[in-house]
């Protein structure tokens, strides 16, 4: 169970879909990339291969299962959480590229972009997040568009990657309501009394970015690695997945 911006839940739906994909690209794709995230995830990009696995993994459980607690925010692990996302962004727009390089799109061209559409247009995420964050001026709808019910969503076919961007950020928010490890560098920088100051005045707890990621040896983060990947597997309908088929 995750606390998230819009209650204590666990991720269910298209919601659940798009993340677990996201994370399961994330984990057999680029587990290991070095720069892959330096310009929009540092913290993330700081951690080990084995610090990654970990938190991907204490992620999963916190968000798609109901009898684990979540365990204690910091810095690295609400940003394995934000990478997840950064994939995705990265898969739509490489789904764009391709599309565009095409003559004629098939189904398979908007793969992603389905799925982000699925987990805005459901509820309570069309509800709680759009039609909150309107009221919050940070999406402007008009007074036409609030009387028929109408969120914002990019249309299927639409080749701007900003506005996928966006409307990732939104669901992204639904799940992380601060992005407080966006800091990380700055607190860490900082000298521990101006630190502390400065984590009180945005009320960040003190550990937020002091807490180190758990370290587990290579043989504990390969089986953290191969639960994480064979769960996501099941999830998503791969059946035929075996242990000794996930390679790390």
């Amino acid at each position: 169970m995750f606390n998230t911006t819009i209650g204590s839940r666990v991720l269910r739906g298209a919601e659940a879909t798009l993340f677990a994909k996201g994370m399961l690209d994330l984990l057999e794709i680029d587990i290991s990339a070095e720069d892959e995230y330096d310009n929009v995830n540092l913290v993330f990009c700081s951690l080990t291969r084995e610090q990654k696995v970990h938190g991907l993994h204490t992620a999963l459980q916190a968000l798609f299962m109901e009898d684990i607690a979540e365990p204690p925010r910091s810095a690295a692990y609400d940003s394995v959480i934000d990478v997840v996302f950064q994939r995705i962004k990265a898969n739509i727009a490489v789904e764009i590229d391709m599309a565009q390089a095409k003559k004629v799109s098939t189904e398979a061209d908007y793969c992603w972009r389905d799925m982000v559409l699925r987990a805005a247009k459901e509820p309570p995420l069309c509800d709680e997040v759009f039609g909150s964050r309107h009221e919050k001026g940070r999406i402007q709808l008009t007074e036409d568009d609030l009387v028929a019910g109408l969120r914002y969503w990019p249309a299927r076919l639409c080749e701007d990657k900003s506005e996928w961007e966006f409307l990732l950020d939104e669901l992204e928010w639904a799940i992380l309501k601060d992005q407080d490890w966006e800091m990380y560098e700055t607190f860490i920088d900082m000298p521990a009394d101006k630190a502390r100051a400065m984590a009180e005045r945005f009320n960040i707890q003190p550990e937020y970015f002091t807490t180190i990621a758990e370290d587990p040896s290579p043989e504990i983060a390969r089986n953290l690695f191969v639960d994480a990947v064979l769960f996501l597997g099941k999830f998503l309908g791969y059946e035929d997945l075996e242990g000794d088929e996930v390679l790390y």
